[in-house]
């Protein structure tokens, strides 16, 4: 299970990065609630969908494949340090089972422009306050949206358990072991893959939690329950493969075009 996650054949990254730092909250919700949000089938378990809030830190993009070490590090710092917060689901695409950005908050301005353009993500301007590794082993992470003025913040402490990795039949395996990436921006649907170690992780308790600036900016997270939360130091040089579009119709039974089913998250 430490072996880097199965990817596709001839599959070869476009960028690497560092991603460290990580705290999951997981919520389950009636999948009726979500449905109309995402132009992709929705991949349920025991009968409900799940969102996922992901706080972390994205560190040291640089490429993959040209102006390899110190100089492609140096040229891709500008767009690369960020924290982000994505709020994400679980979905079943052409490119297989995987996961979909529905909105992200992050504080590099120049990333703001450059990740809708070229994946088709759907980044908003936060401002973060994520101190870790308190000497009490807990983690109060906040970030607030730039334009709303609204906060999430999440306090979490420590289980006191050495990592470990997780079942991937297991619900914890079917949140994290997700390896594809889908997006929808202005009326395009792309998809991604990354490949990094399978996961290593605790499971922190909830101490305090205000999700007031997920439920404004989120109109199906009205019925969402909170299920659980893990933290993982993460990895470095994750592969981030190039974006591709994905062809044809949105799912079966859909009549009311894309652009105004997701009319937030554009």
């Amino acid at each position: 299970m430490n072996a880097a996650a199965a990817r596709p054949d001839g599959w070869r990254p476009m960028f690497k990065a560092d991603w460290t730092r990580f705290v999951f909250i997981h919520y389950a919700l009636p999948p009726g609630d979500l449905a109309p949000f995402t132009p992709l089938e929705l991949d349920c378990r025991d009968g409900r969908a799940f969102v996922s809030l992901v706080f972390f830190r994205f560190d040291g993009m640089r490429p993959a494949r040209f102006l390899l070490g110190t100089l492609g590090r140096v040229l891709f710092r500008p767009a690369s340090d960020n924290w982000f917060l994505n709020v994400r689901t679980y979905v079943r695409g052409a490119a297989g089972p995987g996961i979909q950005f529905l909105i992200e908050w992050i504080d590099n301005p120049l990333s703001l422009f450059i990740g809708p353009w070229l994946y088709g993500l759907p980044y908003r301007r936060g401002r973060f306050d994520c101190p870790t590794g308190g000497t009490d082993d807990r983690s109060s992470l906040r970030v607030t949206d730039a334009q709303t003025k609204k906060s999430f913040q999440v306090t979490v402490a420590g289980d006191g358990k050495k990592a470990s990795t997780v079942d991937p039949g297991s619900l914890d395996g079917f949140l994290l072991e997700k390896y594809t990436a889908y997006t929808h921006h202005r009326g395009v649907s792309r998809f991604f893959h990354i490949s990094h170690p399978h996961w290593s992780v605790t499971q922190p308790s909830v101490l305090a939690i205000d999700d007031s600036l997920i439920r404004a900016s989120c109109p199906w997270f009205g019925n969402a329950e909170m299920r659980s939360a893990h933290a993982s130091a993460g990895f470095q040089s994750v592969g981030m493969g190039a974006p591709s579009r994905l062809n044809g119709a949105p799912r079966a039974g859909r009549t009311i075009p894309v652009a105004q089913l997701v009319p937030r998250f554009q």
